[in-house]
């Protein structure tokens, strides 16, 4: 029986790392925020916005940034897929401020009916839950 549960608690531990694991860096959190962006997932896009305690308070901050993203993300993956869909997303650059709490990646971004590279700019900011997108 303790080996059972000593291995159920083993799986639940590397289950929860393993879904924690995309935020873990802030070049990890930047590539799967690009890729929920042009893949359409603004569910996932929301969840990964970094929103203060203040601003999680405020009446309708919520709604309104929730409307917002989910409109973007419509058009990011209509231009996605006008493309032939995201080919690639590779780090071009990652600026760390002084206390490590806050990142600047650059990503690059390219789709399938073409080479061209977009640059985009992503913020992050570290929190408990792994690094978030400053808004």
């Amino acid at each position: 029986m303790k080996k059972i549960v000593s291995l159920l608690i083993g799986l639940f531990i590397t289950l929860a790392i393993a879904a924690c694991g995309g935020n873990s860096s802030p070049e990890a959190a930047a590539k799967a925020f690009t890729k929920a962006v042009y893949s359409g997932d603004s569910q996932k896009v929301i969840s990964m916005i970094y929103l203060s305690e203040k601003d999680k308070k405020e009446a309708g901050v919520q709604d309104i940034l929730s409307g917002k993203i989910k409109l973007i993300v419509s058009h990011a993956k209509e231009a996605a897929d006008k493309n032939g869909g995201l080919k690639n997303i590779s780090i071009e650059d990652v600026k760390y401020d002084d206390d490590k709490k806050s990142a600047h990646v650059q990503i690059g971004v390219t789709f399938k009916n073409t080479e061209q590279i977009k640059k985009e700019n992503v913020y992050l900011i570290k929190t408990d839950d792994g690094w978030k997108v400053k808004g």
